[in-house]
C-alpha cells in the first residue's frame, strides 16, 4: 500500500475537497430512471494521534494508544435512502424519507452496497464476498467502510482536531461540546432518524458523526493494543463482533462522544443502525482547492461514467449471504437496540 508521508503531524493541514458522480439509475418505484448524486466525499489529510479517551469510567475499553494512518476519503454524509434503493434495488428503512439515512442495514448490506456502487462507478471493488467471509483488498480504489481508527480520526476533526500532543481527559461529539447542536439523539429526534445534514458538521464538514444513526465500521471488535500502530484493521475475527460508531437517535449523550466504541453481530439490522462509506486517497486529489461542503449547497461537478438503465432489479454479487438476526439480541416496543449492553461501568 502506498502511504502519504508528511513533515510532522502539526503541519498538517486538513484538506476539504467535493467529489460528485453523476449517474443514471432505475427508479423502482416509478419505472423512470433519474440521476442520483452521492454523498460528497471529504478528503481527510492523514497523519497520527492519540486514539482513545483517558475518560472515566470508559478508559479501559477507550485505551489510549498512539496510531497513524494515511490520507483517506469520506462521505459528508450518511448513506441516503434515495441513494441505497437507487443501487440496492430496496429500501428496507423503517423510518422513509429519501434524505434520511438508510437503517435497518446489517454489516453485510453496507460492505455489499459499496461494491455495488463501485461497479455502477467503474471503480474497482474493495471487497471479495464468499458467503460470509469478506475480504478487503485495500489498494482497490472503490468504495468501502472506514475503519474504527480512520472513523475516529475524522469525527475528531482529522489533523486539526485529533492532536498528537496529549490524549483526550474527555471525550466531545463530532463537531462540538454541545449535543443539541450537532447530533441527533433521544432528546431531540422525536424517536425517529432525521434527514441527514441537518445538524452543524464538524471541523472537516462532516455531518451526523455523533447521532442519528450507528455506523458500521470495517473492523471486528476487539482490545484496543498497547503499542504504537498504523492504518490498523482491527482484532481478528475471533470475536465475531463488528464495530460500530458514532451514536443514533434514541441514545443517551454519553453514547455520542467521538470515542465511544460498541459492537455486535454483523449480521445484525435495526432501524438505528446505518453507515457513511469512505475511499482511499489518491495523491492528485490532495492537490485540490478546498471547497465549502454543505449539504443541497452548489459544487463543481465531476462528470463521471454513463450507465446503461437497469431492470430494476437488485444487483446480484458474489457470495450467498444470509441475514439472520443472531438470538439474544432484544428489540423493544420501537424495534431498536436495547441498552447497550456492552457499556463500560
Amino acid at each position: 500500500m502506498t502511504r502519504i508521508s508528511f513533515l510532522t503531524p502539526r503541519a498538517l493541514q486538513c484538506v476539504v475537497a467535493v467529489f460528485l458522480f453523476s449517474f443514471p439509475v432505475f427508479a423502482s418505484s416509478s419505472g423512470a430512471a433519474q440521476t442520483v448524486t452521492p454523498p460528497a466525499m471529504v478528503v481527510v489529510r492523514g497523519g497520527t494521534f492519540w486514539q482513545g479517551s483517558l475518560e472515566n469510567p470508559y478508559a479501559n475499553n477507550e485505551r489510549v494508544h498512539k496510531t497513524t494512518l494515511s490520507s483517506f476519503k469520506l462521505s459528508s454524509t450518511e448513506v441516503t435512502q434515495e441513494l441505497y434503493q437507487s443501487v440496492m434495488g430496496k429500501n428496507p428503512s423503517r423510518f422513509k424519507g429519501a434524505q434520511r439515512p438508510v437503517e435497518t442495514v446489517s454489516w453485510y448490506d453496507a460492505v455489499r452496497f459499496c461494491n455495488a456502487l463501485s461497479e455502477r462507478l467503474g471503480l474497482q471493488s474493495a471487497y471479495e464476498i464468499s458467503g460470509s467471509t469478506v475480504t478487503w483488498d485495500r489498494s482497490a480504489n472503490g468504495f468501502r467502510l472506514p475503519t474504527e481508527a480512520e472513523w475516529e480520526y475524522a469525527a475528531r476533526g482529522g489533523a486539526e482536531g485529533a492532536i498528537a500532543d496529549e490524549p483526550l481527559q474527555a471525550s466531545p461529539y463530532a463537531g462540538g461540546t454541545e449535543a443539541d447542536r450537532v447530533a441527533w439523539y433521544e432528546t431531540n429526534s422525536a424517536k425517529s432518524t432525521k434527514p441527514v445534514g441537518t445538524k452543524e458538521p464538524n471541523q472537516l464538514g462532516l455531518y451526523d458523526m455523533s447521532g442519528n444513526v450507528w455506523e458500521w465500521c470495517w473492523d471486528w471488535y476487539g482490545s484496543y493494543p498497547t503499542n504504537e500502530v498504523t492504518d490498523p484493521e482491527g482484532a481478528s475475527s475471533a470475536s465475531w463482533q463488528k464495530v460500530l460508531r458514532g451514536g443514533s437517535w434514541f441514545v443517551s449523550p454519553n453514547l455520542l462522544r467521538v470515542t465511544y466504541r460498541y459492537w455486535n453481530n454483523p449480521d445484525f439490522k435495526v432501524n438505528s443502525v446505518g453507515f457513511r462509506i469512505a475511499q482511499n486517497a489518491e495523491e492528485p486529489a490532495l492537490a485540490a482547492p478546498p471547497v465549502p461542503v454543505s449539504p443541497g449547497a452548489s459544487a463543481p461537478l465531476i462528470q463521471g461514467p454513463t450507465f446503461p438503465q437497469t431492470t430494476g432489479t437488485t444487483p446480484q454479487h458474489s457470495g450467498d449471504i444470509k441475514h439472520v438476526l443472531p438470538d439474544g439480541i432484544g428489540l423493544d416496543e420501537y424495534d431498536i437496540l436495547s441498552a447497550p449492553k456492552n457499556r463500560v461501568h
